[in-house]
């Protein structure tokens, strides 16, 4: 099977109006202004686009108009993942018909407790629905619950399984991936904190985060040096990258993603509730430690 997907590849924020509505044309700008600065794909309506409090309507919407506004220049990977398994094989099916759609994702259902199997089961179902790639999310609490080599098992029997977007800070996890798993398996690396670490590994070749939507910069610039060999310009750009962690260390990195992408001339209104704005006391505080780090947002961290 083809790895159809390679680089940076930002989990797409979505765009809001103050009253809560979704600005659509808001956020395929933003694609378009990403994949202008070398995104390599886009990973839509997940955890960082909100995809969770959108109805299946807004989120159909969104493939559609983001799809709409790229033209095919790179591939899109849909989560659709749902509190109920029928509403995930509905998006996944609209996905599918969708230009520049390429792949498929999903979470595990997020309220109600399930077993192994009920996840496994849940994850095939969504699968099954297309003939698209699947590629399941994987968190370190749930290598933690079920351990390594029983969660991959469980993958193998999941229907055009294609790989598996990690949000593992431990890289250990990913060289077990591609050491003993399906050479044909993609592994996205999903923890920004250590994009410079985990791209050093020859064969993880792409990474989906919700900071490089807000510094696609030096996430890019991060990339092409890893890639390119060159270690050191890699190592000395991720010390930089640094400066934006520490500087929101200890606060809601989503709410001041959504922040600084308004800084960088984005409309990026007010995100739905239960989410929510950072306050002014925590804006002086992160703004201060920036400044101290001297990382230029403006910039893109560069």
């Amino acid at each position: 099977m083809l790895k159809i997907f390679k680089g940076i590849i930002p989990a797409l924020y979505t765009c809001f109006h103050d009253d809560g509505t979704v600005n659509y044309s808001e956020t395929a700008r933003l694609a378009v202004w990403l994949a202008d600065k070398g995104a390599g794909g886009f990973y839509l309506c997940g955890t960082t686009g909100s995809g969770l409090l959108l109805s299946k309507e807004e989120r159909k919407k969104i493939i559609k108009t983001v799809s709409t506004a790229l033209r095919g220049r790179v591939s899109l990977m849909v989560h659709v993942g749902s509190m109920a398994t029928r509403d995930a094989v509905e998006l996944a099916k609209h996905a599918a018909h969708v230009d520049g759609v390429t792949g498929i994702s999903s979470l595990c259902p997020q309220y109600y407790p399930v077993s192994f199997d009920e996840e496994m089961t849940n994850l095939s179902v969504i699968a099954e629905a297309t003939e698209l790639p699947f590629y399941p999310y994987l968190f370190g609490s749930t290598i933690e619950k079920y351990g390594i080599a029983k969660l991959m098992s469980g993958f193998e029997r999941i229907p055009h399984m294609a790989g598996i977007k990690a949000f593992v800070s431990d890289l250990s996890v990913h060289q077990t991936i591609v050491n003993q798993w399906p050479r044909h398996w993609q592994l996205f690396h999903g923890f920004d904190q250590c994009l410079f670490h985990a791209l050093t590994i020859p064969e993880v070749n792409a990474a989906i985060g919700s900071t490089y939507n807000v510094v696609p910069e030096i996430v890019v610039a991060i990339y092409n040096a890893v890639k390119g060999g060159d270690y050191a310009n890699a190592n000395s750009l991720q010390r930089q990258y640094c400066g934006y962690w520490l500087s929101i260390q200890g606060y809601p990195f989503l709410a001041f993603g959504s922040y600084f992408l308004s800084k960088r001339g984005f409309k990026m209104g007010k995100p739905r509730l239960p989410l929510h704005e950072p306050s002014s006391d925590e804006i002086a505080v992160v703004e201060q430690r920036m400044a101290r780090a001297g990382f230029m947002l403006d910039s893109g961290g560069l």
